[in-house]
């Protein structure tokens, strides 16, 4: 994982309109602060260098100025998460969209690395009104509603309580009638399950994908997904 930057959401939304109205000074500070680490990310999730590259130079251009009928990709950061992970989550469904896309068409030689960042980037501006439409999206839905079926009923009642009603772990004690030391290692032991299930499921759906449990939360928090 990248080393996260130490901007507030404040900064980085006065950084995103300030390269909105083209200063120079903020255009440079978006490419080197935000962008070239991009290119960690991108290797570390399944990118060669090359492609890499590619998308960070397309996304660069979709970020200030974008493309066709489509305004920047800028216009669309809301500030409700730090700009790094929403680049970073950004340039993830770029990476996946454009790694399903060279599955299915192997045999297609693109002319230039422009048409095929082009094509690539074609669906993005539509994503991010909608992200929740995405393959990837779908993908990480599909893994964790997966690891959370293999659960057993009890464990996974009490993850249900504890993260999505509120229940303290106290509570729980009292409801199992068991100490809080077993109520934590069998917590531990069941989100431990549900995080290998998930990557493993991941893994298999898509192996040329490359995420760790850190990305995973990253882009599940980034899009404000609703699991289950």
């Amino acid at each position: 994982m990248e080393p996260r930057l130490n901007t507030s959401r404040s900064e980085d939304r006065q950084l995103a309109e300030a390269c909105l109205a083209q200063d120079p000074v903020a255009l440079e500070e978006l490419r080197r602060l935000h962008l070239s680490p991009l290119r960690g990310i991108l290797t570390n999730r399944g990118a060669n260098v090359t492609e890499a590259e590619d998308l960070i130079g397309g996304l660069w251009a979709d970020c200030t100025v974008g493309r066709g009928e489509r305004g920047p990709l800028l216009e669309k950061f809301n500030g409700k998460c730090s700009l790094h992970n929403w680049l970073a989550t950004v340039a993830t469904h770029l990476l996946y969209d454009q790694l399903r896309r060279k599955k299915f068409h192997a045999e297609i030689t693109p002319r230039s690395p422009e048409e095929r960042v082009e094509e690539v980037l074609e669906r993005l501006g539509a994503l991010m009104e909608n992200p929740s439409d995405s393959d990837l999206t779908r993908l990480l839905l599909a893994s964790l509603e997966q690891a959370f079926g293999g659960c057993p009923p009890e464990e996974h009642l009490m993850i249900r309580l504890l993260y999505f009603h509120g229940i303290s772990q106290r509570d729980l004690c009292r409801m199992w009638r068991w100490s809080e030391p077993k109520i934590s290692r069998r917590l531990k032991a069941t989100m431990e399950e549900i995080k290998q299930n998930t990557l493993s499921h991941i893994a298999q759906a898509d192996p040329d994908l490359k995420l760790q449990w850190e990305d995973f939360e990253e882009l599940c928090h980034t899009q404000q997904l609703a699991f289950l």
